[in-house]
């Protein structure tokens, strides 16, 4: 089928129906990135390989479409423009394509509202922020505020311009490259879009039983198997590393504990990716009756991957220190779908502007900080971070 006959289907489709086809990832992507309805969100959990690509605002009066949640990283601080700091909605129209069987099922809910993006603030600047030395003064800065007891971590990033040109693109490039993450891109209007894969589970719930994990402690991975097997040595016996790792197992366990009957860490393990690898603990928890996802996400939201400890203390130094809005890099995004619901962390992201300078994007990295951090091998993790964006052709 190609994308006139999918668009054709599309614009004839009855509300409330719904049709399954034969298609091609190619001809889905192409409806996808032309339909002119907003906003656009396309998601893939990391468990499993169907892909939704969804369309507009809509009311499911069938109860068996996907709805989509998110919240930036501190939705009382300034968002980016068209970004709202939170939003739960129901799709207008949704495509959800299986990889394995090569097809799709289409289906279209009642309009209920037409998108007004919301307004807010966008990045300007055309160059790295912090500067190196900035970066080095706000670790120092930090670590005055672990020996006066303020805080025990705090995740700092940074923020990298580069040229981008064709975000659909690289998204394509990264989706292929990485395809057991979290995929997702959304488009608030025509001239705005952020994407990412994501390696980071926040959590995913099934009834009672809910999954979730630590990821922190950082390495580069190489392509030379017999030094990257000693950086995977080095990060496993690293103090720094398992101490900034300890903190984000230990916040999980606590913020879950009251809400559940029964938990299990998993044994830790390194999670291997195209340019770092990271430690990583599963969590597995049974939850008592009746404790909702606002529950959970209140709780989790935002983690110390991400944040740091005390929570609330780190992000009004995040946002007191760091040169830039963080908007959604580092905030969450979630599908509830079927009596499952699962959120990934939107690390790994990025964000295309087109106005009228040009086409520009932005990049993030962050580095969790403790007292041992040294800045240089810090400002090195968080430029691996970023790298599939900065060192790459864009098209």
């Amino acid at each position: 089928m190609s994308n006139e006959t999918l668009t054709s289907l599309w614009n004839t489709l009855t509300v409330d129906s719904s049709t399954t086809i034969s298609v091609s990832w190619t001809d889905v992507m192409q409806w996808f990135k032309t339909v002119d309805v907003y906003p656009k969100v396309l998601w893939k959990g990391r468990d499993h390989q169907d892909t939704y690509c969804c369309i507009g605002i809509g009311e499911d009066s069938s109860k068996t479409l996907p709805t989509f949640r998110v919240e930036s990283f501190d939705p009382s601080q300034p968002q980016w423009d068209g970004f709202p700091g939170m939003l739960r909605w129901v799709p207008f129209g949704v495509l959800q394509f299986s990889t394995t069987k090569h097809s799709a099922s289409l289906h279209k809910s009642r309009q209920v509202e037409t998108w007004t993006a919301p307004s807010g603030i966008n990045p300007e600047h055309r160059s790295t922020k912090p500067s190196k030395e900035t970066w080095f003064d706000n670790i120092l800065q930090s670590k005055q505020l672990f020996q006066s007891n303020v805080l025990d971590k705090i995740v700092l990033a940074k923020e990298s311009y580069f040229e981008f040109t064709d975000p659909w693109n690289r998204f394509e490039s990264l989706r292929m490259a990485q395809p057991e993450n979290y995929h997702f891109l959304f488009m608030p209007n025509e001239n705005t879009l952020f994407l990412g894969v994501s390696p980071e589970k926040l959590f995913g719930k099934h009834h009672r039983n809910l999954k979730t994990e630590a990821l922190a402690g950082t390495r580069e991975t190489i392509a030379n198997s017999d030094q990257n097997a000693r950086l995977m040595q080095e990060l496993s016996h690293s103090d720094k590393d398992q101490k900034e790792h300890d903190c984000v197992v230990t916040y999980l366990t606590e913020q879950l504990t009251t809400l559940s009957i029964a938990h299990r860490l998993h044994p830790q393990e390194i999670l291997q990716l195209p340019d770092v690898q990271h430690l990583r603990t599963p969590m597995t928890f049974e939850l008592k009756k009746h404790v909702s996802i606002e529950d959970i996400l209140h709780r989790l939201h935002p983690t110390p991957a991400v944040c740091g400890l005390p929570t609330q203390q780190a992000k009004d130094i995040i946002a007191e220190i760091e040169p830039f809005h963080r908007g959604w890099y580092a905030g969450t995004m979630g599908i509830e779908h079927q009596d499952h619901c699962d959120f990934t962390v939107l690390i790994r992201s990025a964000l295309w502007i087109k106005d009228t300078e040009g086409q520009h994007g932005y990049a993030w990295g962050g580095a969790g900080i403790v007292e041992q951090s040294d800045p240089e091998s810090e400002w090195n993790e968080v430029q691996n971070k970023s790298k599939q964006f900065l060192q790459r052709k864009h098209s």
